[in-house]
């Protein structure tokens, strides 16, 4: 009788053990997460911001030993980021792939160049704030943006403008403070181009005026008299690349945008995978190896967890949405 109670007992917790399981809500019964590599998909093509911003968090976990396993950057870049983005969406919801990825997530939808919405992404951590400027040849004939739109005023087509891609806040840097300024953004000249290097590319060759793109894309021209940063998106006066630059309420523009990276996954992804994930690129924001990235980079030490970096998002959703229909922009 005692043995039979006794395996009565056994089953019993099995069956708990079983049930416990299936309620989790972990992304693999292997083990804890994450038990195999991982790939960190950049929506950019190489040399654009998201790529450089997901190498430089690979590149900064691996040298600190924050990754037990393999980390692969896998750069999806053209189409505004909705082939990165419908890429992940193609893959397993288990946290094993994520997107860097700006605020193209909903401002895409807003403009109607993808049925994707921004609720089929979950939030996971914002890697820092990378302000926009403009930018113009070394031996350019604008000597500063104020000239530029002093010219605009007169003839809005008078400099051509380049941006990576469009809607994005490129595009907003261009057609925010021209507006503001008192000049009919529609009629501006905006080029856009594949990524960030293509950018810089026809800007140095001659073919736009001007450029409107993240500070982090020109760090390898620091230095160098090839470029020259003109204006900064920033509500501050920056540090380090961008000590000498105006920024737009300096030069007497009502503007001001902060330009960020995050990390998303899909919007089913795990609880324990979103943790890890968080902790990991909270823990790698505290390093002196990431603090000399983004200092290399002129970006802004800026990290947030999933619950402040969803309201970060909801709030600047509902800011772009006016934006976009202020600007005309919306699909």
């Amino acid at each position: 009788m005692k043995r039979l109670l006794r395996m009565a007992a056994a089953i019993f917790l099995i069956a708990l053990t079983v049930g416990a399981c299936k309620g989790s809500s972990s992304s693999t019964g292997a083990g804890a997460f994450p038990d195999k590599d991982l790939t960190l998909i950049a929506a950019s093509d190489p040399g654009g911001g998201l790529d450089l911003a997901a190498r430089a968090l690979q590149e900064a976990m691996q040298k600190e030993h924050l990754l037990k396993v393999g980390m692969t950057v896998e750069g999806i870049g053209g189409g505004g980021g909705n082939p990165a983005r419908a890429a992940l969406l193609k893959r397993p919801s288990d946290g094993y792939s994520v997107v860097a990825e700006s605020n193209r997530v909903f401002l895409n939808p807003l403009t109607g160049t993808t049925d994707m919405q921004a609720s089929e992404f979950v939030p996971v951590a914002k890697l820092m704030t990378e302000y926009l400027v403009w930018v113009v040849k070394g031996d350019s004939k604008w000597a500063s943006a104020s000239q530029i739109l002093d010219n605009l005023k007169t003839d809005p087509r008078a400099a051509t403008f380049g941006v990576a891609t469009v809607p994005s806040d490129d595009q907003f840097n261009v057609l925010g403070p021209i507006q503001k300024a008192g000049v009919d953004a529609s009629k501006v000249n905006v080029v856009t181009f594949s990524g960030g290097g293509d950018l810089l590319t026809n800007l140095l060759g001659g073919r736009v005026d001007v450029v409107s793109t993240g500070v982090g894309e020109l760090s390898s021209f620091a230095g160098t008299d090839k470029i020259r940063i003109i204006a900064v998106s920033s509500a501050e006066r920056q540090p380090g690349l961008l000590a000498d630059v105006p920024t737009w309420k300096e030069l007497g523009v009502d503007f001001a945008l902060d330009h960020w990276r995050g990390i998303f996954g899909p919007a089913d992804m795990p609880k324990d995978a979103i943790d890890w994930w968080a902790t990991s690129i909270e823990k790698t924001s505290q390093t002196q190896t990431w603090k000399d990235i983004l200092a290399k980079h002129g970006w802004t030490p800026d990290f947030q967890g999933p619950d402040e970096f969803a309201q970060t998002v909801q709030a600047q959703q509902a800011n772009a949405d006016e934006l976009i229909k202020s600007l005309g922009l919306g699909g």
